[in-house]
């Protein structure tokens, strides 16, 4: 929190504007200026006391300084809780919630575990599809790898089966492309998690909100969500 110091402002007149700290230079946090500027001028108004009549012109444009510094200065603050983690707090299992850095021109699973600061084999992502007999059910797979088909049609009682446009994501499961969680979908889908996901303590998936991430143990995450460990990844190339 970036601490703000006012100088000591005139005010002439006696109303309660004038009391304020803002005018006192006791401001401790350059975010408390804004709900100051905010109750002074409330209380003007309803006085019928213009601005201009008991703060001159060249301290308000003081006092807007500090707002717009205020307004522009990061503020370290708890993650949204998402209508998931709301889920999971009511299925008493344990979690945390990582925030992390949203880049809109990559929201690749690869830059997502750079972030983190982890191994792309715990970040997990969540796929949904659509198989030829029983609809659709969701994939949870590890980041840098891509679904097989085939056998997500197997694991899932289909003979054939494809992901769905990504035009349908929000509609059918209430999450958008980079902030779809496996938990907490509109309706709950059939589920099926990579089964390397058991040789982790713990993985990540999305909270349901882009910028922010579960880190959940596995055995966890498959009580959340029903999930069926399978092999759902195609094969991966031997590394040189």
């Amino acid at each position: 929190m970036v601490e703000c110091q006012l100088p000591k402002l005139k005010v002439a007149g006696s109303n309660p504007v004038s009391r304020s700290r803002i005018y006192e230079g006791q401001l401790p946090k350059a975010a408390d200026l804004l709900h100051e500027i905010s109750f002074s001028i409330s209380v003007s108004a309803k006085q019928g006391i213009p601005p201009q009549a008991w703060l001159p012109a060249a301290d308000l444009v003081r006092i807007a300084i500090f707002a717009h510094a205020s307004l522009h200065t990061p503020i370290p603050m708890k993650p949204h809780k998402t209508n998931a983690a709301r889920l999971l707090d009511k299925a008493g299992i344990s979690y945390e919630l990582v925030p992390y850095t949203v880049d809109e021109n990559d929201l690749s699973a690869a830059h997502l575990a750079e972030q983190l600061g982890e191994d792309l084999e715990q970040v997990f992502k969540t796929l949904v599809l659509r198989g030829d007999k029983n609809g659709h059910f969701v994939c949870v797979i590890p980041g840098g790898d891509e679904v097989d088909l085939k056998k997500a049609a197997r694991a899932s009682g289909n003979k054939s089966c494809a992901l769905i446009p990504m035009k349908d994501l929000l509609p059918l499961t209430g999450y958008m492309r980079g902030g779809c969680s496996p938990i907490g979908m509109k309706k709950h889908f059939p589920t099926f998690l990579h089964e390397t996901a058991e040789r982790h303590t713990a993985v990540y998936v999305s909270a349901g909100l882009r910028g922010l991430q579960f880190k959940v143990a596995p055995a966890d995450l498959i009580r959340a969500t029903g999930a069926v460990l399978s092999d759902l990844i195609m094969p991966r190339m031997p590394s040189l």
